[in-house]
């Protein structure tokens, strides 16, 4: 049985109480913290420590559908709320001070409602009861001993240690976040394992239910991603310096939400869609949130938190669709691009100068500038990250010069220079990277383009304000790519890692290929520094096919042209073709499948069947044999260039000829015809 109108009423108001509470300083909202759960792919360790995490968003979700029966569930969900920070966090810290004041006030409101008297202790389900140290057991009872024999009591097992809260403080004026666990350090074995066991136990932990059959070997992927659990997250710039927004008044903020929700390519496609079809647990920031925050007065203080979350938001989005494919480097597909290009919309709208309002669709990019700033720098920060000289990034190209309707890929960039105007506009100076499928013209090896995110150097150097990077990324060469990926700075995960070991020989006009020596040399001026490899040798995978198409194949036909078109068949029909074992492309032939019964060839020729025909019907007209045209020696040209004609007809005088066959007689018959010429002599 659900609860009471009058009961959900009552709770209704204590939830608004609580969203609705302000603090010092800058008024700002106590609850802005507590309303969505805790980012699963940024806090894994949160779910570990915590069993039951609730929000107050999900817990008015639950109100609204009637999911509670009974009052005092919903007062323990909104005590776990508060119970969980206070168990995570630091006493000491913004967001434990927070939660004590909200769960006192939600026991003084849910007193003074009409409600039933919830219990003073943490509930059974609360990490307090979960994690609590057991008491240690009482001393056993001394007995007394034999004179001869001294007898030692037995030993107590060591009390578990109780969780150690994080030591990290948040600043009340930055956007919210949830302070990480620290688990207590745990002493090492009087007696250490041996390598090979350390490997046997990764081994069997890698080939549980999560990563595949227990039967069977983790694959280089499953390994990967493994091993990508214990590094860090880059943490952008929250300070001043970080390159964000500058202020505007608040109202800007909902303006520059609902212009990015609501914004279309040229295709007439809602770009948006892609960050909706994100699971909510992987995005902490939601433009419902976004939209939310930004129509309170109170929450968003300057503009610098607000693009931040707007940042943030695309980066969850970016993370996800890029760990959707199997492989371990190179780009994601057509929804990480449409979120790149968003993105490329909500830096034109954070800028100094933005487009006016309303929003022309498509928004069209400028072209690159004809020269850089005059101001040279050493780095600028865009967005929270740091830019210099040596570093990948992903560049939006212009959008004036494309087609419309087609997909625009970013560009692949590493960045030569730093600069600012004399206006103060930032910049950067890159020199472009190409995909190896962008050089097909160029390409002579089949080598090229076998591995999975590679591209090619090439001497293009142009300069963009900051608002066309999109995101950071790395590189490396393609001797040291088989052995693993790198560790921080130079990649985190999340990020797009390409793989380079060709340049483009401008004077040639073809390939040439970068040697190790030149790549991590001092002469160069593209020199790379050595990069530290955090990953055991993983075998890189190959360019993954387009989504739902067929492989681009030549078909010759009858007139002797050749054809290139990329077709979709539908499944059915797909099942009967073979597939590419390396790239799993459809092996498209101009023939029959290989799988379904073939139509029997013809058995006999056209001429034998009408021998056959007139030696048993001789009444039938005399076959005519139309050549096309004069054998130049005065004979028949041959049955191979002649077309048969059954009837007769008769074709043009000037260009062919009738030649009439002589009848089939069998011998008996030529022996007659002889007697009966011998008798008329």
């Amino acid at each position: 049985m659900a609860i009471t109108p009058s009961q959900k009423q009552a709770i209704e108001e204590v939830l608004r109480s609580i969203t609705s509470a302000i603090g010092a300083p800058r008024k700002r909202q106590l609850a802005g913290m507590f309303l969505e759960l805790v980012d699963r792919h940024t806090w894994p360790e949160y779910y570990q420590v915590i069993p039951e995490p609730r929000c107050l968003n999900g817990i008015q979700a639950m109100l609204e559908k009637n999911r509670y029966k009974d009052p005092l569930d919903a007062y323990t969900d909104l005590s776990l709320v508060f119970l969980n920070a206070l168990f995570y966090n630091e006493p000491e810290s913004q967001i434990s001070l927070d939660a004590q004041t909200l769960k006192s006030l939600l026991i003084s409101e849910w007193k003074s409602k009409a409600l039933p008297t919830p219990r003073d202790s943490p509930p059974p389900s609360s990490a307090q009861k979960v994690h609590a140290p057991l008491p240690p057991p009482p001393a056993p009872t001394p007995t007394p001993a034999p004179a001869a024999k001294i007898s030692l009591p037995p030993a107590l097992p060591p009390a578990p240690i109780a969780p150690i809260p994080s030591t990290s403080n948040p600043v009340h004026s930055q956007p919210p976040a949830i302070l990480p666990y620290t688990p207590p350090p745990v002493e090492p074995s009087p007696a250490p394992e041996s390598p090979e066991s350390e490997s046997e136990s990764e081994v069997e932990e890698l080939t549980d239910g999560a990563y595949g059959p227990a039967s069977g070997a983790p694959t280089d992927t499953q390994i990967v991603r493994q091993l990508e659990r214990g590094l860090p997250r880059y943490a952008p710039l929250l300070g001043e310096g970080g390159g964000w927004m500058a202020d505007v008044k608040h109202e800007r903020h909902l303006e520059i939400v609902q212009a990015i929700k609501a914004y279309r390519d040229a295709a007439g496609v809602k770009l948006s869609q892609a960050l909706d079809g994100v699971p909510e647990d992987k995005m902490p920031i939601t433009f419902k949130l976004l939209e939310s925050r930004s129509r309170s007065k109170t929450f968003y203080t300057s503009s610098r938190p607000f693009d931040f979350d707007v940042a943030r938001m695309f980066e969850c989005g970016r993370r996800y669709y890029l760990g959707r494919g199997g492989g371990v480097a190179g780009e994601g597909g057509e929804e990480w691009r449409r979120v790149l290009a968003l993105q490329r919309v909500a830096h034109a709208l954070t800028s100094a100068h933005p487009p006016p309002q309303p929003l022309p669709q498509p928004l069209v990019i400028a072209p690159s500038l004809q020269a850089p700033g005059t101001r040279r720098l050493d780095s600028i920060a865009h967005k929270g990250f740091v830019l210099a000289p040596g570093d990948y990034v992903h560049v939006s190209p212009a959008t004036e010069n494309i087609a419309p309707g087609a997909m625009v890929r970013p560009i692949i960039a590493r960045v030569v220079g730093c600069w600012r105007d004399d206006a103060g506009e930032g910049g950067v100076s890159v020199r472009w990277y190409l995909r190896a499928d962008e050089l097909r013209h160029l390409i002579s090896r089949r080598s090229i383009g076998a591995i999975e995110g590679e591209v090619v150097r090439t001497d293009k150097t142009t300069h963009h304000v900051l608002a066309d990077v999109l995101e950071k990324v790395a590189c490396q060469h393609v001797s040291s790519a088989p052995r693993g990926r790198p560790r921080a700075p130079a990649w985190y995960p999340g990020w797009p890692l390409y793989v380079c070991g060709y340049r483009v020989d401008p004077t040639r006009g073809r390939l040439r290929r970068i040697r190790r020596a030149e790549w991590f040399g001092t002469q160069d001026a593209d020199a790379h520094e050595a990069l530290d490899l955090f990953e055991r040798p993983v075998r890189l995978g190959g360019q993954q096919p387009p989504q739902g198409a067929v492989a681009d194949r030549s078909v010759v036909t009858a007139a002797g042209l050749a054809v290139s078109a990329t077709e979709k068949l539908p499944p059915e029909t797909k099942r009967h073709f073979e597939r590419d074992p390396t790239t799993g492309e459809v092996l498209w032939f101009p023939g029959p499948p290989m799988h379904l019964a073939r139509a029997p060839p013809p058995r006999h020729r056209l001429e034998y069947l009408h021998f056959l025909a007139k030696k048993y019907h001789p009444d039938l007209e005399p076959r005519t044999v139309v050549v096309n045209g004069d054998d130049p020696m005065g004979g028949d040209s041959g049955a191979a260039d002649a077309d048969v004609e059954m009837g007769g007809s008769e074709p043009p005088a000037k260009r062919q000829k009738i030649v009439p066959q002589e009848v089939y007689l069998s011998a008996s018959e030529r022996i007659r015809q002889a007697l009966r010429a011998f008798e008329a002599a």
